[in-house]
């Protein structure tokens, strides 16, 4: 018995003699500056006393290190404002115009979808029907309620809501659609585009996103690689270009908008009214990124690309109103189980009727996307990397004796823009770790190197093979 403990003891003494040893060798032919001073015998007290400002400096490097690194992951792009506008190229922002009353052909047209579909409902009543689908939108939606308690009765079917729109809808004459300026591209196609909105059916001009919205490509699938879209860009040189709409025969809303965003319910308008003109000026302020911050995380550079990888299920781009978009699709299907027919829908997602879009009404975060009870954002959603703010003002307005007229144009060109720009690279951060760790240490690759084999192959064969180094020191 005494014997298989003194043999146990022995055992214990010859591992912990193998593990010295093998330290003491390692730390004696490191090629990490200072480390033999460590396990060097017979050493003064000040030299212990500097070994010990040695490992207090290794410690600071450490956490230097950890701070560096958080620098790279969580905030390596900075924002720069450039002045040089003489370089730039600014590209004029999407305009979008939302009819707010049907032309007077659409009795006529009522009256053949009523006969076509076999509808039963006289004219005026379908007339009601039509005005409450194609006007209405989440803030008076409240107003629907006469079909939910059943004092009116839903005459169209829901699939049938979009062909409805298109046929009743007032349609912009692109031959009536001017843009004076000598340097205006004729290459660019500038008819209108007829998209589904939050607003409604409306026409949109100069808009990259307009084809995955417009009614004749209504569905997710559309491939990227078929836009046509020509950019229209002006220098500070170039004469002003200016939109010209010369007839609008009803009230309108305008939108002057980023041409690579897409309208929602809380986007800024200006409202003409029939028989009116108005001059709208516009300012934009752009937001660009260097093509370097790519290859960060949407997290690191805290933006998105348009054409990012996403999660958004109604949408083949990404932005940032297209993420808000698909919240309140979300939200519309958790509380009403249905979705607006301006909507994309996919499989087993319902198109609401009046009573839907009434029931939507009733929860007014699908709008504000925020929580009412803990006032947290209920989506959480990316800035566009590159963008531009637009801001409208009416120059001018009043009476016109002839129809509606609506002019837009650059108020001045832009004097300044911002830039996302990479400051920290993972490079950036090997280099100044490293530098930091020679300057300190005087270590090198080979010394990380030589600390993974001296510590796995070399601990293996010398300390748990109980082999006896014994160090010249």
């Amino acid at each position: 018995m005494y014997k298989n403990v003194d043999r146990s003891r022995r055992k214990r003494s010859n591992f912990l003699r193998s593990f010295y040893d093998h330290v003491v060798f390692t730390f004696s032919i490191a090629t990490m500056h200072g480390l033999i001073h460590v396990v060097r015998s017979r050493r003064h007290i000040f030299e212990r006393q500097v070994m010990d400002c040695l490992s207090e400096s290794f410690t600071s490097i450490s956490s230097f290190f950890g701070t560096d690194y958080y620098g790279w992951d969580w905030c390596p792009v900075v924002i720069t404002i450039e002045k040089d506008f003489f370089n730039w190229d600014v590209e004029n922002p999407s305009i979008l115009i939302c009819l707010r009353d049907k032309p007077a052909s659409s009795y006529k047209i009522m009256e053949d979808f009523i006969k076509e579909y076999k509808i039963t409902a006289e004219i005026k009543e379908l007339d009601e029907y039509v005005n409450d689908l194609l006007f209405k939108t989440y803030y008076t939606y409240s107003s629907l309620e006469k079909y939910a308690n059943g004092s009116k009765k839903e005459l169209v079917s829901p699939d049938l809501y979009v062909e409805l729109i298109t046929r009743v809808s007032g349609k912009l004459e692109t031959k009536q659609q001017k843009v004076k300026g000598t340097l205006w591209p004729k290459n660019v196609d500038s008819n209108y585009t007829r998209i589904l909105t939050e607003f409604g059916l409306c026409h949109s001009f100069h808009s990259k996103l307009a084809y995955y919205f417009q009614i004749t490509n209504f569905t997710r699938e559309v491939p990227q690689t078929e836009s046509d879209y020509q950019s229209i860009t002006k220098n500070y040189k170039d004469e002003v270009l200016t939109f010209l709409q010369p007839q609008v025969f009803v009230k309108y809303l305008v939108f002057v908008t980023d041409s690579h965003e897409m309208i929602d319910i809380t986007s800024h308008y200006h409202t003409g009214e029939q028989t009116t003109t108005a001059l709208l000026a516009f300012n934009v302020i752009d937001i660009i990124s260097d093509e370097a911050i790519r290859d960060l995380s949407p997290k690191q550079r805290n933006c998105k690309f348009n054409d990012d990888p996403h999660d958004l299920k109604h949408s083949p781009v990404y932005t940032y109103n297209l993420c808000r978009i698909e919240c309140r699709i979300n939200l519309a299907l958790k509380y009403c189980n249905c979705t607006p027919h301006y909507y994309k829908r996919n499989a087993g997602e319902q198109i609401c009727n009046m009573a839907g879009m009434y029931c939507l009404s009733k929860h007014p975060e699908v709008v504000s996307l925020v929580d009412p009870k803990t006032e947290k954002s209920l989506c959480h959603c990316l800035q566009n990397c590159n963008l531009q703010a637009v801001t409208t003002e009416v120059v001018s307005s009043g009476g016109w004796f002839l129809t509606t007229r609506l002019s837009v144009e650059f108020q001045s060109f832009p004097k300044e823009r911002y830039r996302r720009t990479l400051i920290f690279t993972k490079t950036d951060i090997l280099i100044q770790i490293g530098g930091i760790y020679g300057l300190f240490l005087g270590c090198s690759v080979l010394s990380f190197i030589e600390i993974s084999y001296f510590f796995t192959l070399r601990f293996i064969w010398g300390v748990l093979g109980n082999r006896r180094i014994k160090a010249e020191i």
